[in-house]
């Protein structure tokens, strides 16, 4: 479910594990872009009015995981269709439930710093995991760049036990108000 690890080695498996050219990789991803393209405005409609964000969070998850899973699966390029599809999806359900989500959590008086501070924990994550997973690729599993998708499964399952597992005390005295 990392974004970052899908992202960075997706190409690559692509091209050594499928024998698929860059331009043929292109056609089929570059569908990724559709779904959030012609959903994400009324998606995040839906989602901030008659979804809750435990299923807004558990349909993201489990578009991700189909998505991974798929790839982790794939013999040829052509089956990376799906999983651009689904990976567009997932993708969108997060970019489209993350801000909504994340401004309801914060005071509106330091939603700003709080917001800049996300966003560069948030890149420092995506480059952590993109160098372990290199990392793990290239000395663990012999730059067989298949297990990018257990790895991303794994980072993401880590990432979502930090994100719930560590409280937030201003949030929580304000919700007992």
């Amino acid at each position: 479910m990392n974004i970052a690890v899908l992202g960075g080695f997706l190409a690559l498996f692509a091209k050594h594990n499928l024998g698929a050219t860059k331009a043929q990789y292109g056609e089929t991803f570059s569908v990724s872009a559709l779904p959030p393209l012609f959903l994400s405005i009324p998606v995040a409609l839906l989602i901030e009015r008659y979804v809750s964000k435990r299923a807004a969070l558990i349909g993201c998850i489990v578009a991700l995981i189909t998505a991974l899973s798929i790839g982790w699966t794939a013999q040829s390029i052509d089956q990376l269709f799906w999983l651009a599809i689904l990976w567009g999806l997932g993708y969108m359900l997060i970019i489209g439930t993350f801000k909504p989500f994340f401004s309801e959590y914060v005071a509106s008086d330091i939603i700003g710093q709080i917001s800049g501070a996300l966003n560069i924990c948030w890149g420092l994550a995506r480059l952590l995991a993109v160098l372990v997973t290199g990392f793990v690729i290239d000395f663990v599993f012999d730059d067989n760049y298949r297990f990018i998708f257990p790895l991303a499964i794994a980072m993401g399952c880590i990432a979502l036990y930090l994100a719930f597992s560590i409280p937030d005390q201003r949030f929580n005295a304000r919700k007992a108000k």
